[in-house]
């Protein structure tokens, strides 16, 4: 959930390394995917500007960004 009052970009890294965009969350959006453990994502702010870096884990998992 994009929990900021800025729209938030978020890729998947593929195993060539290059970013596949998944979707676009607007501020309060959230948005569910499927996904294989330890896959890399990638969020970014409007501007290209890495927010962060996060790996899937087993099973269901929610990552909420806040902006800190």
């Amino acid at each position: 959930m994009n929990a900021t009052s800025k729209s938030v970009q978020v890729f998947w890294l593929s195993f060539e390394g290059e970013r596949v965009h998944l979707a676009t969350l607007l501020a309060g959006q959230s948005v569910g995917m499927n996904s294989f453990e330890s896959y890399p994502f990638v969020l970014v702010d409007p501007q290209d500007v890495c927010l962060a870096v996060y790996t899937s884990c087993t099973g269901e998992t929610r990552v909420f960004w806040t902006g800190k």
